[in-house]
């Protein structure tokens, strides 16, 4: 709870007091209450009131995880925070920051142990993968739960690879 998150602040900006911000993809709540969000942000804002004296001041973006969820349409939107200060509309989100990409992405059926993502989430993901684009220039994606589709795809890829070898070496 609250005592390892205030000491994964202070190891993070001791370990890298030049880093950009606190990355953080879900569950940063266990059960989404307003309260929990509360807590969190009471040691973020101590955390970097004491190291603020120093230089150091991160921001804190976060993704949205299945503990986060019974609050998405509420907490969540009202506590996680773009870089120019306001807030996402929607669970699945992204932001441009210090010259980089970031996408936050939420699953649309949160319950399970795997994401999934309607279609027009998918779409979305699309377009935003797509804005400004360079091959020299890395998007970083924050998702919480597992993406089942890689997963899938990934599997038959590897099924698909050892079909072929074996069949190379019957020829």
């Amino acid at each position: 709870g609250a005592k390892h998150f205030k000491l994964m602040l202070l190891d993070a900006i001791s370990l890298n007091p030049n880093g950009v911000g606190i990355f953080i993809s879900g569950d940063i709540t266990d059960n989404g209450k307003e309260s929990q969000y509360e807590e969190l942000f009471a040691i973020y804002n101590e955390v970097m009131s004491e190291t603020g004296a120093n230089g150091v001041n991160y921001p804190m973006f976060f993704a949205i995880g299945n503990h986060d969820y019974p609050s998405a349409a509420g907490a969540f939107l009202s506590y996680a925070t773009l870089p120019d200060g306001s807030h996402p509309t929607d669970t699945s989100y992204d932001f441009w920051f210090n010259g980089y990409h970031y996408i936050m992405l939420g699953s649309d059926n949160p319950s399970g142990l795997y994401s999934s993502f309607t279609s027009e989430t998918l779409a979305w993901l699309d377009s935003a993968l797509a804005e400004n684009r360079s091959e020299s220039r890395p998007t970083f994606i924050f998702l919480h739960q597992k993406a089942v589709i890689r997963m899938v795809q990934l599997h038959h890829s590897i099924l698909l690879q050892m079909y072929i070898t074996k069949a190379k070496k019957h020829l």
